[in-house]
Formats: structure tokens, sequence, C-alpha cells
């Protein structure tokens, strides 16, 4: 396809659009018209023309710096090990209370438990006119039920004919080993 002026219309510059009063010689590529104070020696203004000049875009140069790896892996290395540390410390904070529990701390829980106990079965009897017989009896006057040793042992209810004693079986969790607690021998080491 080519393009032509009208006929009867003035030949006019491809860049300033004027009319050319004497007629350039055509860009050898596309034929364009251009005024020869607009540019004619220059690059067609043309798109498509193969005489345009194509611009290039220039990109800066950036220096491409040599990274050590080495060095970037021993800061991952330090990343990683920090937060290795941290998530030791952490959990060692977690678990800390539960596992350091002292045996003189859980003693003093067991002798509060005991107290618990104690008030609930005087409780228990005023409401319904007799002693428990069991720790089970006591469910609805205690705040927590089956109530627990620090050992992780339901405690037990003996019934004696002075007033009930409460038994926890100790670490082994097992009656008669020795470790066991009872009322009476918590009152023997105050």
């Amino acid at each position: 396809m080519t393009l032509a002026a009208r006929a009867g219309s003035p030949a006019r510059c491809a860049l300033c659009h004027d009319d050319l009063v004497e007629v350039p010689p055509p860009c050898p590529g596309c034929r364009t018209l251009v005024h020869p104070e607009c540019g004619a020696d220059a690059a067609c203004p043309t798109l498509g023309c193969p005489r345009r000049r194509r611009s290039r875009v220039r990109r800066p140069r950036v220096a491409v710096r040599q990274r050590n790896t080495l060095w970037l892996l021993a800061a991952d290395l330090v990343v990683y090990a920090a937060a290795a540390a941290f998530l030791v410390v952490l959990g060692t904070a977690a678990t800390t209370p539960r596992m350091g529990q002292s045996h003189a701390a859980r003693l003093e829980r067991v002798r509060a438990d005991f107290q618990a106990l104690h008030d609930a079965a005087r409780l228990f009897q005023k409401v319904r006119g007799r002693a428990p017989t069991s720790v089970d009896d006591l469910e609805g006057f205690l705040k927590e039920h089956p109530p627990i040793d620090p050992w992780g042992h339901p405690y037990l209810l003996l019934p004696r004919p002075g007033g009930p004693e409460f038994l926890s079986l100790g670490p082994d969790g097992r009656p008669g080993g020795g470790d066991d607690v009872a009322t009476r021998s918590l009152r023997s080491h105050r």
C-alpha cells in the first residue's frame, strides 16, 4: 500500500506539516517528503521506514560486585544458629516450671491440697450428715475433680474413726513404696 496526496492538495512536510513550497527529494526508503530545514539530512521520521534510525535505550551499567560466597554462607549459619538457640531457650523456659519443681515445693502443694480436701470433707459431712467414704463423694465440693497430686496421681481417702485421712501415692504411684504422703505424716513434719 502506498500513500499519495489528494489531488489538488499541496505537498506537506512529514515533520512540521507545513506546505512545501518547493518539493524536496523524497526519502528513498518510503518516499516521505521533509523540509530541508526540518532535517532532510537526518534520518527519516516515518515509522516502518528502513532508513529510520532506531533509538537505543541506554541501560546504565551496574558494576557487578563479586560477592564472597563463603562470607554469605557464614552469615546464614550465624542466623540459623541464633534461631536454634532461641528455640532451645524458649523450650527450656516453657518446661522448667514443670520439671524444676523441688520435692519441698511438691510437699507444700500436697499440704495445700490436703487442707482443701479436709475442708470439702467437713462441708460434705455438714450437708449430707455422714462422713465421705471416698474422694469421689467430694465431687461437688471441690474445684478440681478428681484432685490430682503433683506427681499426676489421684488422691485417696482412707476413712478413719477420728475423721478421714488423705493419701498421695508419691512419685512411684504405688501404695507402700516408702514415698507415700499421708495427712498424719505431714502433721509430724511440721
